[in-house]
């Protein structure tokens, strides 16, 4: 489709295309904008910046699928990184206005799921975008208790690019974020559930972020309870989330055990030693009669990620310890390896 190969939309040839075929033409445009933005010229970019902004926008509340939805979200992003930002906060506030819509019927939603996946964009490619965070959150929020499976899924996975962009800048909605993940982490829906142990995960996360990189501010100061005072409460609510979970849970349930586990165990947390870690985390193994094997599966996984987590000088120094606890964990698992 070489008609589809500009910057800008060919809307004649796009008019031209059966219907059954538009949404194809789009993809393709969409496809090649997202490969030919990142090496254009920002002097190039801005003589055709507002017609652009305004063919994307205009597709915004067009009945979309995924793929065409984040292409177009990750257009309008880098379009702003690289050319004239100065009209990002009306189309930010566009976003806003279109999650306030309480219409969730199915001509309405892919408007603001596409609404949603702009904004995750936004803070992915442009990092804290001034404080729009503070009109952004309430609004999702609102929207999160009454959205069905599908809404409730994108706005936590939003929520995490949201604070992966902001880092700490948002640390006095940390507390907020952990609350609204941690009410979903037992959700009816796996893909929900998965969402929002993400978003815990990435909460956690930068506090080994702020340890590899000196230019973030550790958030461990800011809110230690995660993996202090909250940490036996998380680990709960993980072995909770486990049950009847797929496997894409479990992994998710996994790396958020061994980011927490490992942070509660790094320098310089005054009770990190090895073995109080391994005495207290035996009681969440699911080793008894009755239980779930997804439950067992998962909490394994946790182990091995685990690990991973803490590297192979920590291994290697508590190998001893290792080796006792998981024959003790397998030993209570000997008559349930082959039950069902």
């Amino acid at each position: 489709m070489d008609e589809s190969h500009s910057l800008l939309l060919n809307e004649e040839a796009l008019r031209q295309c059966p219907d059954a075929k538009k949404p194809v033409f789009l993809y393709e445009w969409l496809r090649y904008l997202d490969r030919i933005l990142p090496v254009t010229q920002r002097s190039d970019l801005k003589s055709i910046q507002s017609q652009l902004v305004q063919q994307l926008l205009s597709r915004l509340t067009s009945v979309n699928g995924p793929p065409i939805r984040y292409l177009l979200s990750r257009c309008l992003a880098r379009i702003y990184l690289i050319g004239d930002s100065s009209t990002f906060g009306d189309t930010l506030t566009l976003c806003n206005d279109t999650l306030k819509i309480k219409d969730d019927s199915p001509s309405q939603l892919p408007a603001k799921l596409a609404a949603l996946a702009c904004i995750a964009s936004f803070y992915e490619t442009m990092g804290r975008c001034g404080s729009s965070f503070v009109d952004t959150f309430p609004i999702m929020i609102r929207w999160l208790k009454v959205a069905e499976s599908q809404g409730r899924a994108e706005i936590l996975a939003t929520l995490s690019s949201m604070v992966s962009g902001l880092g700490s800048g948002a640390a006095s909605f940390h507390k907020d974020v952990y609350k609204v993940a941690k009410a979903h982490l037992g959700d009816r829906v796996m893909a929900v559930r998965t969402a929002a142990l993400q978003v815990t995960f990435l909460v956690k996360k930068f506090v080994n972020l702020t340890v590899l990189y000196s230019s973030l501010i550790a958030l461990v100061p800011l809110y230690p309870p995660l993996y202090s005072t909250e940490l036996e409460a998380v680990v709960t609510l993980c072995t909770k989330a486990l049950d009847g979970s797929n496997y894409e849970t479990r992994l998710a349930v996994a790396r958020l055990l061994a980011v927490l586990l490992s942070t509660a165990l790094q320098p310089p947390s005054p009770t990190g030693g090895i073995g109080g870690f391994l005495k207290g985390s035996s009681s969440y193994s699911s080793a008894t009669a009755g239980g779930q094997k997804d439950v067992r599966a998962g909490i394994a996984m946790g182990y091995v990620e685990l690990m991973r987590e803490m590297g192979a000088t920590w291994l290697e120094r508590n190998l001893g310890t290792i080796c006792r606890h998981l024959l003790e964990v397998s030993a209570k698992c000997g008559c349930l390896a082959y039950t069902k």
